[in-house]
């Protein structure tokens, strides 16, 4: 018998042979569903972290706003809402920064005053948008900032910092005053 003979024989038996396939098309998929199911797993808590942190600032600004001042129990009383919103992400680092802007006749942006907690210090009277700086007017503006530590994927991504802001003209009065 040829070489090419057997040869050819040999690749007809291994192509009707069909035992352990299943065993490697496993080996090849499982890795990949594995990790397509941690990566989603974090994308998915990664929106979360993110759309409370949207709604942990504007929390923040709107408790605000319903007064006419704001006092020193009255902000710990609006941190510990913004943590309630934050629940159950709340044990990643949450940096808040709370503002008074007012905007003078000659639409001068100044800082009333400012509050903060965790360390956030993160806004600044630029953040107020150029079609807010109306003479004459006053704006609360609120920043919140998570540190979030993702679970699987750490050791890739690091700590990644979320973070958005809200800006509210008060309801109740033309500014809001701030009480120590």
């Amino acid at each position: 018998m040829s070489i090419v003979k057997s040869f050819v024989q040999s690749l007809r038996r291994f192509r009707k042979d069909d035992k352990g396939v299943a065993a490697i098309e496993l080996a090849f998929i499982l890795p990949v569903m594995v990790t397509f199911t941690f990566v989603s797993w974090e994308l998915s808590s990664i929106y979360l972290v993110k759309k409370r942190a949207d709604h942990s600032a504007t929390v923040l600004a709107d408790l605000t706003t319903q007064a006419d001042n704001i006092s020193t129990s009255a902000y710990n009383g609006y941190v510990e809402a913004v943590r309630a919103v934050m629940f159950p992400y709340g044990n990643h680092r949450l940096k808040l920064h709370l503002m008074g802007v007012s905007v003078d006749s000659r639409k001068r942006v100044r800082v009333a005053w400012q509050r903060t907690t965790g360390g956030g210090t993160g806004l600044s009277v630029n953040d107020l948008p150029s079609g807010l700086r109306v003479a004459n007017s006053f704006y609360v503006m609120a920043e919140t900032e998570v540190a979030y530590k993702p679970t699987f994927l750490t050791d890739i991504t690091g700590t990644i910092n979320i973070k958005d802001h809200a800006i509210m003209v008060p309801r109740l009065t033309t500014s809001v005053v701030n009480v120590r």
